[in-house]
């Protein structure tokens, strides 16, 4: 490329954002994309990925497109481009038709879209209104069927490359095996792509696994609110809840952050984590997602995440500072043979499938040939796995926000109202107008879509789902549905009794990835290990022969015990007092703070050392 444009994409690195220079592989990385070629990027967590699409997209001009698949990550990446001078807009929720003209009459800089999003009449005509310069399809993993977060959606992004086929697409992901980029370049369309991939290694990370007998105690132990910020991952959002209040109970301010929360709640949530008002976060895997939060020092899993990808990227959000950041698993004992048993019922045999998808069809009254378009709520944790299987295979799809339904009925009609409107105030408008439109709502409760509401009262999406929640909490209506669980749209006309969508040559090759996926993570993660962790994580995505990491529970464990006391008493004896604090301990020994002081413990009970109540060594 010309030294031109390679100057140019420096000023606007400098201009925009202040860097001196790019991380490793971005230049390259963004050099591609603005020579025209088709570029995938693979780079691990916290290696930069949106500046590689940023950046030449303001160089090229025009408009930038981005797929990406979770409101939140468009949302958090818009805001940061908007603070920076820059016309940046998410095309998700509730469009009204003078969005639509205004996008038309002012094409953006960004247009962050989401894969469902892309597909809509009115996207495909107004695209045809801008100058694209640039298509960006985020999370590309998401295109294979071989990845961890296979979304349907994405495989019909290479209709959208193609009508897009004269400017050059990026596709970027933070974890693909071999098997996965070769699905991304074919499945997205991408013509003959420079391929740039960065080493899944992560030498700031001391990874350490440790079973326990009580998980509650030890994680809260090994917390240090007052280090850095902390991740404690978990795989529900009861889960975060619960585990939020245990640790505010025993000293550890923390919040629950799950997807089901309101968005105004999870937007207050990640403005309190980056100011550093709330330093511990109990999240399931949503968050983080596009959050680049310098300073985590401790990941902590208290359940075991489903895949190697889901792992690498979790642990991989602490130490984005290029500091030492702790990744700590925390197991009771026979965890591991709890979530093989887990895995394996989340594929149930071949014919327990078919017997649960038609006893979920029959329940939605779903006839034989028919169900295209029919809305659906699991009823049960078995119809909720088959919604879900359903939902990897586009045979169902997941409703989104604004799609969302709920049953609503006005506790009080006539002068009643008036009297609890003017009550409260607040809530006002939202009881008229329900009053207003739905003229048979104080008699029976009334079915409304959540974006027809908020386009009648002029609300956005979360504006309307807290006014309706906190307007039940105080019994001014009767509200039903529209709560944390999913819903579902059937896709498929319903199969004959006794077969199914899904050949059983096809849920064999599924089961057999999904569990091959869960037999890596439980290598990973087993507390006996004799192989390196991060040896086995890079391997499972292709790089092989590497050297072991030396940080790892099981690297040190290869370490002789003698080796660390000679550095301790060395460090002991250079010291005027002959005092060490656990500390300076721990980075004597290059262990983690835990560690260290266990290692003390033995040593004291030894006579090598004496440690006192207080944490101090003395000889």
């Amino acid at each position: 490329m010309s030294s031109g444009a390679s100057d140019r994409l420096q000023q606007v690195l400098q201009a925009v954002w202040g860097y001196p220079d790019f991380r490793p592989l971005q230049r390259p990385i963004a050099e591609s994309v603005v020579s025209g070629h088709d570029t995938v990027a693979l780079l691990p967590t916290g290696g930069g990925k949106s500046l590689c699409f940023q950046v030449p997209g303001l160089a090229l001009g025009g408009t930038t497109i981005v797929i990406s698949p979770l409101i939140s990550l468009m949302s958090d990446q818009v805001a940061q481009l908007v603070q920076r001078g820059i016309d940046a807009r998410s095309l998700a929720g509730d469009l009204k038709n003078s969005d639509w003209m205004d996008l038309q009459r002012r094409p953006p800089q960004f247009a962050y879209v989401s894969p469902e999003r892309a597909r809509s009449r009115n996207f495909t005509a107004i695209i045809e209104h801008w100058d694209v310069r640039l298509l960006a399809i985020d999370e590309a993993h998401c295109v294979s069927q071989w990845g961890h977060d296979f979304r349907p959606q994405y495989t019909q992004l290479k209709e959208l490359r193609e009508s897009l086929s004269q400017v050059p697409c990026i596709a970027l992901t933070a974890s693909a095996t071999p098997d996965v980029l070769a699905d991304v370049i074919q499945l997205l369309g991408l013509r003959e792509p420079q391929v740039f991939q960065a080493s899944f290694a992560r030498p700031n990370l001391i990874w350490s696994v440790r079973e326990v007998a009580d998980i509650a105690t030890a994680c809260a132990a090994s917390i240090r609110p007052y280090d850095g910020r902390q991740i404690v991952y978990v795989r529900s959002r009861v889960a975060a809840t619960r585990w939020a209040q245990h640790l505010s109970d025993r000293g550890i301010p923390a919040a629950p952050y799950h997807a089901g929360m309101l968005g105004s709640d999870r937007e207050r949530l990640q403005t309190a984590w980056s100011s550093g008002s709330v330093r511990t976060m109990v999240a399931t895997t949503a968050f983080g997602m596009g959050i680049d939060q310098p300073d985590v020092r401790q990941v902590l899993h208290t359940e075991l995440p489903e895949s190697p990808e889901a792992l690498y990227q979790e642990i991989g959000r602490g130490g984005r500072d290029g500091q030492d950041a702790e990744a700590l698993v925390l197991l009771e004992p026979k965890a591991l043979a709890a979530f093989t048993r887990k895995m394996e019922r989340s594929m149930p045999p071949f014919a327990t499938w078919i017997q649960h998808y038609h006893e979920l069809a029959s329940k939605a009254q779903i006839a034989f040939g028919d169900g295209p378009g029919v809305r659906v709520r699991p009823q049960s944790p078995a119809h909720e796995l088959v919604l879900r299987i359903m939902a990897r295979k586009g045979l169902v799809e997941v409703i989104e926000e604004s799609e969302a339904q709920f049953r609503v009925q006005l506790r009080y009609g006539g002068s009643e109202l008036v009297d609890i409107a003017e009550a409260n105030p607040a809530y006002s408008d939202l009881l008229y107008t329900l009053a207003r439109r739905y003229p048979g709502i104080v008699h029976h409760s009334e079915r409304i879509e959540l974006s027809a509401l908020a386009g009648i009262g002029g609300w956005t999406l979360a504006q309307v789902r807290q006014l309706l929640n906190r307007a039940a909490e105080l019994e001014l209506i009767s509200l039903e549905g529209g709560g944390n669980g999913t819903t579902y749209r059937w896709a498929h006309p319903r199969f004959p009794q006794g077969s199914s969508p899904i050949s059983k040559a096809d849920w064999d090759v599924d089961r057999n990835r999904i569990l091959g996926r869960s037999r890596a993570v439980a290598a990973m993660l087993d507390p006996n290990a004799v192989e390196c962790r991060f040896t086995q994580m890079l391997a499972y995505f292709g790089e092989v022969g590497t050297e072991d990491c030396g940080r790892c529970d099981v690297c040190r464990s290869k370490r002789e015990p003698s080796e660390l006391a000679y550095a301790l008493l060395t460090a002991l004896h250079g010291s005027e007092s002959q005092r060490l604090s656990i500390r300076d301990a721990a980075e004597r020994t290059g262990l983690p703070r835990s560690e260290a002081a266990r290692f003390l413990g033995r040593g004291s009970d030894l006579g090598w050392w004496t440690l006192d109540e207080s944490g101090w060594v003395t000889l």
